[in-house]
């Protein structure tokens, strides 16, 4: 009997090992094939291996050398984790077939390269909200119009320094996949994406227009960007560097403004907190049930809060006032200043998008008869009974006009019959 359970203890140890071995064999093989694949490209290679057996494995020491993109890169560590150590067998076959792998994390640490190559090799045509947030953060800043990445280097960066993590988690039983990506530009800005998802079954459905959402969150820290950034705009500016910050926000309301964007006062506050102190922007969205995202256009913006649920907060303080609202037609034009700057920009938008309106828009009188030219115009009624209504013209019929209004639980249409009114004022 002894002799038994030595044997079985041997044995046990035994394919332990050989377990142990074929599973590390398996797992480095499978990096060492990834680097094969891409070697047309890049020259990949690592200093040390490691599976400690845990779902997790990794490589130290990584650089990346391509002559065809003339860029060297090095990182500090590249880890996958899986739900356990035997996932890593069937890996290569889930992905290839499309099949939803339950767990995991992919952490690219430290990730080192000159600024300025760093600038050519992620350089790619910015979307015009990008372009917008860089003419909104260049105000003040002098002769400046747009701050982007091509403006670190003034700013004393000296390379490109960033990590990112992808982490997720999908229930089977539910359908539901929470994805979570971190992306740290180190010294400079750390930014946190969320999103929970409903009714996934296979990875093509993450990029799927109609996706619907059950929570979507943006989270962002200053690192020391900012801090550089006004002192770069006060000199530019001719401003003191702790004066910066309130002159830049009186320049960003003037070209909102200029835009006929309305903002609450605590939003705008909220921003500049965040410029002040370091302090770190949270944005979500959490509706009561699951929302497509390209219902959004179907609202206006100031119906966005209470539809989507949506929550901005400063070091985890709730802003109360969100109140905004601009014309969806015409902001992104008026935004970006002219049709000359749009054409040399975006020329596959030109022919699309109406030149700037020259002169400053108000509410003014119309006559009933005009009323037709102005359907989705925002209008202010007065009834004979005393009573004023805004909203926007829906329709104009021959005794009724049908405005769109805000309610508390989205937009309604009101018929007002034309023979009551007293006083019709457009915004054009």
């Amino acid at each position: 009997m002894k002799k038994f359970i030595i044997i079985l203890i041997f044995l046990s140890i035994t394919s332990a090992v050989s377990a142990y071995a074929y599973l590390y064999l398996v797992t480095k093989q499978g990096v060492d094939a990834v680097i094969v694949l891409v070697q047309p490209f890049a020259t990949i290679r690592y200093q040390k291996f490691s599976n400690p057996m845990d779902g997790s494995i990794s490589i130290r020491g990584v650089s990346v050398d391509s002559a065809i993109w003339d860029i060297r890169m090095n990182i500090e560590s590249i880890t996958l984790t899986l739900d356990n150590v035997l996932a890593f067998i069937e890996f290569n076959q889930a992905i290839t077939s499309g099949k939803i792998i339950p767990k995991l994390q992919l952490e690219i640490k430290r990730a080192h390269m000159d600024l300025e190559k760093a600038n050519i090799f992620f350089e790619s045509k910015s979307s015009i909200p990008e372009r917008i947030n860089d003419r909104i953060t260049a105000q003040g800043c002098g002769d400046i119009k747009s701050i982007s990445d091509k403006l670190n280097s003034k700013l004393g960066y000296k390379e490109f320094d960033a990590s990112i993590k992808l982490d997720y988690n999908y229930d089977q039983s539910s359908n539901i996949m929470d994805v979570t990506l971190d992306y740290t530009r180190h010294d400079m800005i750390s930014n946190s994406f969320k999103v929970s998802a409903p009714n996934i079954t296979s990875y093509s459905d993450l990029i799927q227009a109609d996706i619907k959402v059950n929570e979507f969150q943006i989270k962002t820290k200053d690192l020391g960007y900012n801090q550089r950034l006004i002192d770069f705009c006060a000199q530019k500016s001719g401003v003191e560097p702790e004066e910066y910050v309130d002159y830049h926000l009186e320049q960003v309301q003037s070209y909102l403004n200029e835009a006929d964007i309305t903002l609450s006062d605590e939003i705008y506050a909220a921003y500049q907190e965040y410029l002040s102190d370091q302090a770190t922007l949270t944005i979500g969205i959490h509706p009561i049930s699951a929302v497509g995202l390209e219902y959004l256009d179907l609202y206006q913006p100031s119906d966005w809060p209470r539809i989507f649920g949506l929550q901005i907060d400063v070091n985890g303080t709730k802003i109360s006032d969100l109140y905004m609202d601009w014309d969806r037609d015409t902001v992104a034009m008026s935004l970006l200043n002219t049709q000359a700057d749009v054409e040399e920009m975006y020329p596959e938008l030109a022919p699309i998008m109406p030149p700037k309106p020259r002169y400053k828009k108000a509410f003014v009188p119309v006559e009933f008869s005009e009323l037709q030219n102005y359907i989705n115009s925002p209008v202010k009624v007065k009834t004979n009974f005393g009573i004023r209504h805004s909203g926007k013209i829906i329709a104009v019929e021959q005794k009724v006009l049908t405005i769109a209004v805000s309610l508390s639980g989205g937009t309604g249409v009101l018929p007002i019959k034309i023979n009551t009114i007293t006083e019709v004022l457009v915004y054009k």
